[in-house]
């Protein structure tokens, strides 16, 4: 059996949590878009055209859709070594995207 001071303890807490969230301005809360007017670049090991680049492609609007801030996507080609060259080119250019 629950005591009457931990029942009005929990019910203080609750009532401090709704109006806390009631009275603060949603503002508050939020979180700039980090992708806001950003360009995502993915990279493709392979040339333009065919099946592959086309799923790739049809995946562009759901992920400008639901990435926060509506980035641009763009696609960039490096055909070359079984996607070799292109897998050297983000091993290379992934530290330096991350110091940023």
């Amino acid at each position: 059996m629950m005591s009457e001071k931990g029942a009005f303890g929990l019910s203080a807490r609750l009532f401090l949590v709704a109006l806390s969230t009631c009275l603060l301005p949603g503002d508050l809360f939020g979180q700039s878009s980090f992708f806001q007017g950003k360009t995502i670049t993915v990279i493709q090991g392979r040339d333009p055209g065919g099946t592959g680049d086309l799923r790739v492609k049809a995946l562009f609007p759901f992920l400008q859709k639901y990435i926060p801030g509506n980035p641009t996507i763009v696609s960039k080609y490096m055909p070359g070594g079984g996607s070799r060259k292109a897998a050297n080119h983000i091993f290379r250019t992934a530290r330096d995207a991350s110091v940023t």
